[in-house]
Formats: C-alpha cells, structure tokens, sequence
C-alpha cells in the first residue's frame, strides 16, 4: 500500500469524495461533522463510502455504517455499528495500523494497494476523511473505497460466495 495524493486518484467515486471534502473544508480546518450529505455526491458513488469512528483509548475503530462496495471488500453483506477488534476480516491488522496511522497524522489520507481475493489480484484505493473538531478524542471519518479492476474484483468476491452489487 501506498500514500497518495488526491490529484493521483483514478477512481471517479473517490474523486467525487476527494472533490466534496476539498469544498466542505474551512481553509486547513476538517468540515463539520454535519457536512457530510451523500445526497451532494454522484449516486454511484454512495456504495463506495462509509463512516466510521475512531476511539483513542482504549484504542478501537467502530465503522457505523458501510456501503455496499466496501461491505462486499471485507467480505461481508453488510456491517452496521461493528468493531475493528469484533470481525474475523483477513485484513484487520492492516486496518487497525491504518486507523493508529490516519488517527495519529490528524490528516486526510488517500491511498493506492493491492489485494488477493480468493487468488485473484485486484487494485484498490481508498480514502480516510476526517470530519469534525480535531479537539476531540473521538473522530469521524468519511471513508471511501474502491477496485479500479473491477471485473477482476467481482469475481473474486463471487468465488468467496459473496453477493455482488451490479
């Protein structure tokens, strides 16, 4: 996995994101909880995004609700309020160094990886938005995420048994 910045992103939905937090940020300062409206985005894109939030101590990652896409890439038809530490995802160790990493810069992060999915090799980037009073010891993120080999990805998860979007 690598950091990227915004201007690198291939994927439309995460450049969707990337273009409402540069409109909803007050100068450096992160945007109001309450400036996330998924209504302001393209509706393809609302799969692709969720919200979590990140407790520092004890340290645990809560992801609140999840859309379609980024359920499906932790291999699962849906996650509503479940955390980090309470899953059985294969990747949860790199997301909980993640989340330690995005908690602790205080930034927004955007990234680029790959991924094995029942032996197929797909490309991802994702993004981790936070939103909200810095101040605060519990931050919100907007996160996003996608394939951008997205037939590749859909058969993948299908060979797992998972269900598809579209």
């Amino acid at each position: 996995m690598e950091f990227v910045t915004p201007e690198s992103l291939e994927s439309p939905h995460l450049r969707a994101l990337s273009r409402w937090y540069a409109k909803a940020r007050q100068g450096e300062a992160w945007p109001p909880r309450d400036a996330f409206r998924p209504e302001l985005l393209p509706p393809a894109t609302l799969t692709h995004i969720g919200l979590v939030e990140v407790e520092p101590e004890p340290f645990r990652v809560l992801y609140r609700v999840l859309g379609e896409t980024l359920t499906e890439g932790f291999g699962e038809t849906s996650v509503r309020m479940r955390y980090l530490d309470e899953t059985d995802w294969p990747q949860r160790a790199d997301l909980e160094a993640l989340w330690r990493r995005a908690y602790a810069e205080a930034r927004p992060t955007w990234l680029r990886g790959s991924q094995t999915i029942g032996g197929v090799a797909v490309v991802y980037e994702g993004c981790a938005l936070p939103v909200g009073e810095p101040a605060q010891p519990t931050r919100r993120y907007v996160i996003g995420e996608d394939y951008l080999n997205t037939e590749a990805w859909r058969q993948a998860v299908a060979r797992r048994g998972y269900r598809t979007g579209s």
